[in-house]
This record gives structure tokens, C-alpha cells and sequence, in this order.
């Protein structure tokens, strides 16, 4: 096997030869470069505050020292409150050699609500890796922060990608010869680097959640009415807009991007100067998004951390790419999966909502 993410047929293996095992049939949370991680059913625990890792952090020690209540998590729902700490079981056993690791990110569906899940291993050194030569269980932080919501065994919130041995990034003169053949990146720069900009244009241009207490339930599938959720900000005279301390925003970039289907992407942070906002929560890219439909705009989930109002404007560096070859071509690239649910953001224009809600 070569080095590199490993590709869906490769992860299926995995599953086949039981270094990831769990209760339920693994190979339908497949996806072309990742894996999704359904949640176990049992109970989920409300925690007073989020855990401090290290070699020696145990997941059952921290639930002894800090459990506020435990919640019966079946498969009637059970929901998670507003700015609550909570720690479930996800339905995943590993079996990692030492030249296997797993980074982990939420789902675009769960940042496009603001629900902050966070991966975590006994003994791990950081949050949302899976560290190589891990054996055991697999546990999810998760804290809904602009609206409660109804959660259920088996959802996914979360998704791993799958290392063996070292992560093959693309950089430096590669990055410029796939760009220049593959047009990787769609829009009206030159793209010597992956830095993509903030879209403030179209209608609408932005989507900011306000909080009218309502859960949003996991299985809602484009029911959910949209507008008692989300809201359009208005720009000032100047074409700024203003976020408020804590105020949560989706929006889109100028940008479009199409993955090839020997590779895959991670969104992170442009850099430093952003300040006190941070510009995404969901990741991962897999192979195919945008193939097809002359490229797929990047949704980002940008939300005010400081303790005062941030300015955006069109046509701002707001995030940037870190591509990898995978060990394999994926054989089944985004759009053309065998995973639970189709998928729901290919080919996407402007701002789009999570999958829950209605697209009018």
C-alpha cells in the first residue's frame, strides 16, 4: 500500500480485515477519501467542561470526575442544549498499527449549524487525531452553540481520514503544475498558493443564525424552514459587514474548486491576520466535489471569537488549502458514493444551508 490518505476501496478493507470494528455495518459510512463515525447508542454524558489531554487522560476517569447527568441516547432522540458539554460513544473500535493514524473533522453538515464536535482517544496528546498504534473506543465532544438540537444513534457529526505512514502533501513547483493542468482551483486569480477569498456578493450573500431556542433535528432532511434559523446581515454603505461577539455566520468564497480523484483537501485558517475570527469548522474535501459542474463554491462557517465587532469584505483571504495525493485513486469520487445518504452539496453555488434545511 502505498503512503498517503487512503481511498474508499482501501478503508473498506480496513473494515473487512477488523482494524475498524463496530456494532453497526461500517462499510455504508464510506465515503471517497474518509470515513463517517456513527454515534453509539447507550447514553451521552453532560460534562461540566471540556477535558485536558496527555498520556495519561482516560475517557471513563474524566465521565467518573465530571458527569453533570447521563441521557438515555436511543433511537427516540434525545436532545442537546445550547452551550451544554456533552460526551457520547462513537460505534467505532480501531486497531492501528504504528504507520496508522487518523485526523478527524466535523461534517460540512454539522459546522453549517455551528454544532462544535470534537474527536477524542485514551491517551491521546491532542484533540481529533486518532494517534498512530491506537487500540480501543473512540469518544465525540459535542457542544451546540447557536441552537439546541435532537440528536440520534447512528447520525454522524464527524468523519476521519485514514494516514498510512506519511501524509503526501502538495506543495511548492507541484501545487503550480496541478493547478496549471487540472484547474484545480476555478476563479479570477493566479493561484501560486491555495488561498481562496471571502465572497460578499449574490443573494443572498450571507447567512447568520439567530437563536430562537428551537432544536434542529438531525433527521430533518430539507424540512426544516430556514428562515427560523437563519437570517441575510446587511452589509454598510461601504459593502463591510459586521459581526457581532459570538455572532455566526456561513458564506461562501468568489472561488470555485473541483478535487481530482487521486486527491483530497483540508481547509484550514489563512493565517494569523484574521484576527479573532475563525473561518471554518468542517475540513475535509474528497475526491470529486466540484468534477463535473465546472467546480463547487467553498461554504465557510466564520464565527467572532473576540470581545469585539469584526469587519469583512469582498474579495478578503479568508482560507487556504492544503492538498494531498491519496494512496490510491478513490473508486468511487463525491457524487458518486455508496455511503448512507447522497450527497448533498455537490456542484453548490453561493451560500448553501445544511442539508436539513429547505433551499428556498
Amino acid at each position: 500500500m502505498n503512503p498517503g490518505a487512503l481511498a474508499d476501496h482501501q478503508i473498506t478493507q480496513l473494515i473487512e480485515q477488523g482494524v475498524l470494528k463496530s456494532t453497526v455495518n461500517l462499510a455504508k459510512y464510506v465515503q471517497p477519501a474518509t470515513l463517517d463515525l456513527p454515534l453509539k447508542t447507550g447514553k451521552v454524558y453532560e460534562v461540566a467542561c471540556m477535558p485536558s489531554l496527555g498520556s495519561t487522560f482516560l475517557v471513563h476517569e474524566f465521565i467518573e470526575a465530571y458527569t453533570l447527568q447521563e441521557v438515555p441516547f436511543t433511537a427516540s432522540g434525545t436532545i442537546l442544549g445550547q452551550n451544554r458539554v456533552y460526551l457520547a460513544e462513537v460505534d467505532l473500535e480501531v486497531a492501528f498499527s504504528k504507520d496508522m493514524f487518523a485526523p478527524a473533522n466535523p461534517k460540512s453538515s454539522s459546522g453549517r449549524i455551528d454544532l462544535h464536535c470534537i474527536l477524542v482517544v485514551d491517551g491521546a496528546a491532542s484533540f481529533n487525531t486518532i494517534p498512530a498504534g491506537h487500540k480501543g473506543s473512540v469518544w465525540m465532544i459535542i457542544v451546540p452553540q447557536s441552537f439546541p438540537v435532537k440528536a440520534y444513534p447512528d447520525e454522524t457529526l464527524m468523519q476521519i481520514m485514514v494516514i498510512e505512514g506519511e501524509n503526501q502533501i502538495v506543495t511548492g513547483k507541484r501545487w503550480l503544475e496541478l493547478q496549471e493542468k487540472e484547474h484545480i482551483i476555478i476563479g479570477p486569480g493566479i493561484y501560486n498558493e491555495p488561498v481562496l477569498h471571502l465572497s460578499l456578493e449574490g443573494v443572498p450573500c450571507n447567512a447568520v443564525a439567530h437563536r430562537t431556542g428551537k432544536p434542529v433535528d438531525l433527521k430533518a432532511r430539507k424540512s426544516l424552514p430556514a428562515n427560523a434559523y437563519f437570517r441575510e446581515k446587511q452589509k454598510d454603505e461601504r459593502g463591510m459587514l459586521f459581526l457581532e461577539p459570538g455572532e455566526f455566520l456561513i458564506a461562501a468564497t468568489i472561488e470555485r474548486m473541483q478535487i481530482p480523484a487521486n486527491m483530497a483537501a483540508v481547509m484550514v485558517p489563512f493565517d494569523d491576520r484574521l484576527g479573532e475570527l475563525r473561518s471554518h469548522y468542517a475540513g475535509f474535501f474528497d475526491p470529486g466535489l466540484g468534477v463535473g459542474f465546472d467546480g463547487a463554491a467553498c461554504v465557510l462557517e466564520i464565527r467572532n471569537v473576540g470581545s469585539v465587532p469584526a469587519a469583512l469584505m469582498h474579495g478578503q483571504p479568508i482560507c487556504r488549502f492544503i492538498f494531498e495525493t491519496l494512496s490510491s485513486p478513490a473508486e468511487h469520487p463525491y457524487g458518486q458514493t455508496k455511503a448512507a445518504e447522497p450527497t448533498n452539496y455537490q456542484g453548490q453555488v453561493g451560500v448553501r444551508l445544511g442539508k436539513y434545511f429547505t433551499r428556498e
